[in-house]
């Protein structure tokens, strides 16, 4: 298994005994007879100030679905550990009907929030910045309700070390070009400075003696253009690009007076979920040609702007045919080709990815891909993909090809206003890949794909227009906490994009994909 999912997956143990305020259910929902306690597995925590959750920790959980609501709920863990689950402090949430409900979970917890917000200045304060939140999103109604929060980091982590042939005793470090007042919203996971929070001189320490220093602190994650580093009277400037400083990376800033003369240099060490680890992420790109060089138009625009956009991580390509092929390292893995799989015996990549998914890990899977899924371990067998339409190549397709949002508040569709999204121009260039479930041929009928999910665990994320009965894009995870995302959606298709780049609906692949690619590698 991959060390990142020995990760912040926290065991809560819902009490649920009481019930929220409830709204009118729709027709088709139920209202139980009583409310079902819901059991939680355990998982492992690591965080910036420790490894293990202490037992007065507290998070606040909100939950919505089935004509019920719950906002900023107290919980507290039940025992210090590394696996732990939480108790209600008083109020407890349940399902009331068997309906889907979606959960939110923040740390640390506050009893008074400002329109949802924590507000902190982390020049004044250290304490209670360490802002972890997580989301599980339309959550079935079961018998025995399970709910598993995996909690990332929402700030970023600076590492200052100071390095001096002369004693540095009574000297300040300062660190220059930051924005520290902010806030973390505790309703969609996000922490930033402030809009009109302007650059701020932060004293980090005074050397007490010798020749070193160290410091460690949580800052917004934020562009900043340039970072100053001032030791005594002795100044250093770093030059910055954009970006620089995103939630759950670590970056260290390593500071030489030699001399009397003083550089200085900043490194980033990204690893979103497993506290601040130094380790530089990596991303596997799998195509079904040999090299990289010999991919089609489809599969080479994909890799491409994945290379492009993903600079502060290693992308790697693997062919299909690559046999013994070691996944364990990869944040995520994206497979997308365009040909036809016609030999499985040909795809020798199949238990390479099987035993990634089944140890953790997480996958992209589109195009043709996705028929693959099976192979995989991801579903069972007899519950692949049904439909299978494939259009020859077409210059000027006299639509703008689109996707039909379901789960419009996954982090997928971040940033998506409304449940359609156009992916390519109205008569742009096309080769039509539509493969999908699709169950009965009434398409209001939503019998069939019900059951499916139920069999499969699948999150419906995607669907063919108003057909309620089709699935086009779905999420499948495990025991392990391995996700993966399948896209069989034709209107997921990159060739000859980069030829529209400034279009609005290019504009939606680019950000589609990132929202999904940036999903995986934090799960």
């Amino acid at each position: 298994m991959k060390t990142m999912k020995h990760s912040m997956v926290a065991a809560l143990a819902l009490a649920l005994v009481a019930c929220g305020d409830e709204n009118e259910l729709a027709s088709d929902v139920q209202a139980l007879d009583s409310p079902e306690e819901v059991s939680f597995s355990a998982g492992i925590l690591s965080r910036a100030s420790g490894s293990s959750w202490d037992a007065e920790d507290k998070v606040g959980i909100s939950a919505t679905g089935g004509g019920t609501s719950y906002s900023n709920v107290q919980y507290q863990v039940a025992e210090a550990g590394a696996s732990v689950a939480f108790n209600p402090v008083a109020e407890a949430i349940c399902y009331t009907a068997d309906a889907p409900m979606s959960f939110t979970a923040y740390y640390p917890y506050a009893e008074t929030l400002d329109n949802g917000f924590i507000y902190k200045n982390t020049t004044e304060t250290q304490e209670g910045v360490d802002f972890l939140w997580s989301s599980v999103n339309n959550r079935p109604y079961s018998e025995a309700p399970v709910v598993s929060f995996t909690f990332r980091h929402q700030m970023a982590l600076l590492e200052v070390q100071v390095t001096s042939d002369e004693d540095l005793s009574g000297q300040n470090v300062v660190i220059g070009g930051l924005k520290h007042d902010g806030g973390f919203n505790t309703v969609i996971g996000e922490a930033k400075p402030k809009a009109e929070a302007q650059a701020q001189d932060w004293t980090v320490g005074t050397a007490v003696s010798g020749t070193e220093f160290e410091f460690s602190g949580f800052i917004y994650p934020q562009d900043a253009n340039e970072l100053a580093v001032k030791i005594g009277e002795q100044e250093a400037k770093l030059s910055l690009g954009q970006n620089m400083f995103q939630a759950g990376y670590k970056y260290t800033v390593t500071a030489t007076i030699d001399d009397g003369k003083i550089s200085a240099q900043i490194t980033i060490n990204g690893n979103t979920i497993e506290g601040w680890k130094d380790a530089a992420g990596k991303i596997a790109f799998i195509g079904d040609a040999e090299t990289s060089d010999a991919l089609n138009d489809e599969e080479k625009a994909a890799y491409t702007w994945l290379t492009s956009n993903y600079t502060n991580v290693t992308v790697d390509y693997i062919p299909v045919t690559k046999a013994n092929a070691d996944l364990s390292d990869y944040l995520m893995v994206w497979a997308h080709w365009n040909e036809i799989v016609v030999n499985d015996a040909a795809y020798n990549i199949d238990e390479a990815v099987k035993s990634y998914y089944a140890a953790g890990g997480n996958i992209l899977a589109s195009r043709e891909a996705v028929t693959k899924l099976i192979a995989w371990g991801v579903i069972p067998s007899g519950r692949g993909i049904t439909e299978f339409a494939r259009d020859a190549v077409t210059e000027t397709l006299g639509y703008a090809p689109g996707i039909e949002i379901v789960a419009t508040e996954h982090p997928m569709f971040d940033g998506f206003a409304g449940t359609h999204v156009n992916l390519r121009p109205n008569g742009f260039y096309s080769e039509k890949k539509m493969l999908f479930w699709k169950f009965g041929e009434d398409a209001n009928d939503e019998t069939g794909k019900k059951e499916w999910t139920g069999a499969t665990g699948a999150t419906v994320l995607a669907q063919n227009g108003s057909e309620k009965n089709t699935v086009t894009m779905a999420e499948f995870t495990n025991t392990a906490e391995g996700n993966v995302i399948a896209i069989g959606d034709p209107a997921f298709e990159w060739n000859k994009a980069s030829e529209e780049a400034e279009t609005t609906e290019i504009q939606n692949l680019y950000k589609l994909a990132k929202n999904t690619i940036d999903y995986l590698m934090q799960e």
